[in-house]
């Protein structure tokens, strides 16, 4: 994943350009025959902003699909760390939630929403961030997929600093 501005990897300090990440997933439920998916992530992020850190995450991310209705749901549970003792946000928990409707063949469209704690489960734990925006999603070949996202603050104690648009180069094998 490639990010500018801000999407649902937090990043130390906001610049125009944001820090490339790149997430290996699993799934250990997926065989195609049944809608609900469950998997393990692991992430890693490179700190090529101004102010910003090496971070690490792990999550579980979760799908229901209902080809019938073309409505895909993503959501899941992950937690990122912030590898730097200046940092004052040392750990971030995330838990997304996207919607897409299958337009056509290969081609979706949504909503995606979710919320963020920073320095979850610590006594100087953040006020949630809470963000809605649109995702646009495309199947280039079987295991190629672009998606864009355009995120906008719905309640955010960050005003319009959680405002961002975020870009992802998606390859999967089977």
């Amino acid at each position: 994943y490639g990010r500018v501005f801000r999407d649902d990897v937090f990043q130390t300090g906001n610049r125009f350009i944001g820090n490339p990440w790149l997430k290996l997933r699993y799934s250990f439920l997926d065989d195609g025959a049944q809608p609900f998916s469950v998997g393990v992530e692991a992430m890693l992020q490179a700190p090529i902003a101004e102010a910003s850190a090496w971070s690490v995450g792990v999550g579980v991310p979760l799908q229901l699909a209902l080809p019938s209705a073309r409505l895909r749901i993503e959501s899941g549970v992950f937690m990122q760390f912030v590898l730097s003792e200046g940092s004052t946000i040392r750990n971030v928990l995330n838990i997304p939630v996207r919607l897409l409707l299958g337009v056509s063949q290969g081609f979706a469209v949504g909503i995606v929403s979710g919320v963020q704690l920073g320095n979850a489960f610590r006594s100087d734990v953040t006020e949630p961030n809470v963000q809605l925006g649109l995702v646009l999603r495309g199947r280039v070949s079987a295991s190629v997929e672009i998606s864009g996202q355009a995120m906008f603050p719905a309640a955010s104690p960050a005003g319009l600093d959680a405002y961002g648009f975020g870009l992802a180069l998606t390859h999967r094998v089977r």
